[in-house]
């Protein structure tokens, strides 16, 4: 069954070319369609309401921008990739308003691969047809941090990262690599000794953790004022005197994350709190994070109607509850504290 199409957009017959070439094993599960015309792929765009939308940012006729925009309000369900040589910081925020993911050029074939898998595992998140055209027309995305993507575009071409690269790059910017450290000090992770290395926090971590907490602060970062930092680490405090890590059906740090992005759907205003859940489920998954982690998001405030019922989605909904401060944990829910497995008096003790 055909998970639907995408439409790349290229003024040069080379790239067009290579990427017939590259995607030829997907033939089967994707419809392709490659045009040199920005003005025709809008057109084929509105025809056939595409998945996927890819285009250059640099072309004659239009502007990648500029067609995006199109894109975003003719299809607003339709993920949209701006592939563009220049990925400085300004052409990052830029993009962010208009398209989902920006992919340096030139590119290679297993990051248009990862795109795909990104599309499909979005059409498995639940949520209505309603929200993912509300999400599609938002004019304002988090934009992905530019270390972050360089951390990408790293781990991406290398079959076994090396700890030192990593280093050199998440360095360039101080104020995540001091937020790194922080969090591989955290009794969260149990370690008994303190340090001051990246190195080593890195190697405490794993690169996938860190790779995670790149994208948070470097987002928090950029958006200082619409996200409460300090009431996400209160959330993972309280996860933490749950004893996460006996959580059964999820690893701990997925907890970790669950509970640092619970709230990452507040960075897009839209002026309706109920969309914000669905919203951080939808940018988490298009990030590529964990079924388990989105589906603790997406349900935080409903944990009973996740089916099955999720042990991490039920303590982070009972962790929030706590964090804001307006509820005791005697006052819970019964069926929601068994499902996450807490007592009244463990938790009290």
């Amino acid at each position: 069954m055909k998970q639907g199409t995408v439409v790349f957009i290229d003024d040069e017959a080379s790239t067009l070319r290579a990427l017939r070439r590259s995607l030829r094993g997907y033939t089967s599960e994707w419809s392709f369609v490659f045009e040199s015309s920005p003005i025709r792929a809008l057109q084929i765009i509105k025809e056939q309401r595409p998945s996927i939308v890819v285009c250059d940012k640099r072309m004659p006729e239009m502007d990648g921008e500029k067609l995006l925009r199109a894109v975003q309000e003719s299809v607003p369900e339709a993920m949209r990739i701006l592939i563009s040589g220049d990925t400085s910081d300004n052409t990052v925020l830029a993009s962010a308003d208009v398209a989902h993911l920006l992919l340096p050029k030139p590119f290679d074939a297993e990051e248009l691969v990862e795109v795909l898998e990104r599309a499909k595992a979005l059409k498995q998140v639940p949520i209505s047809d309603a929200q993912r055209k509300l999400i599609g027309s938002l004019q304002h995305l988090p934009a992905l941090p530019l270390v972050y993507a360089e951390l990408k575009k790293y781990l991406g071409c290398s079959d076994e990262a090396e700890i030192n690269k990593l280093v050199e790059i998440i360095e360039c910017d101080l104020a995540i690599s001091a937020k790194v450290i922080q969090v591989a000090n955290s009794s969260f992770f149990g370690f008994q000794t303190k340090t001051e290395s990246l190195q080593q926090a890195l190697m405490r971590l794993g690169v996938g953790l860190v790779e995670n907490l790149v994208l948070f602060f470097g987002i928090c970062k950029q958006e200082p004022k619409n996200f409460d930092v300090n009431r996400a680490q209160t959330v993972v405090n309280i996860l933490q005197d749950f004893n996460v890590s006996t959580v059964s059906d999820c690893t701990q740090d997925q907890v970790y994350l669950a509970g640092l992005f619970h709230d990452i759907g507040s960075l897009v205003d839209i002026g309706d709190a109920s969309h914000g859940d669905a919203i951080g489920a939808y940018l988490l998954k298009l990030w590529g994070f964990a079924p388990e982690v989105v589906n603790a998001v997406l349900y935080q405030s409903n944990p009973l109607k996740q089916m099955p019922v999720s042990k991490l989605t039920c303590q982070l909904f009972v962790a929030k509850q706590l964090a804001a401060g307006d509820i005791s944990l005697d006052e819970l829910s019964e069926e929601i504290l068994d499902c996450a497995e807490i007592t009244v008096k463990e938790s009290t003790e």
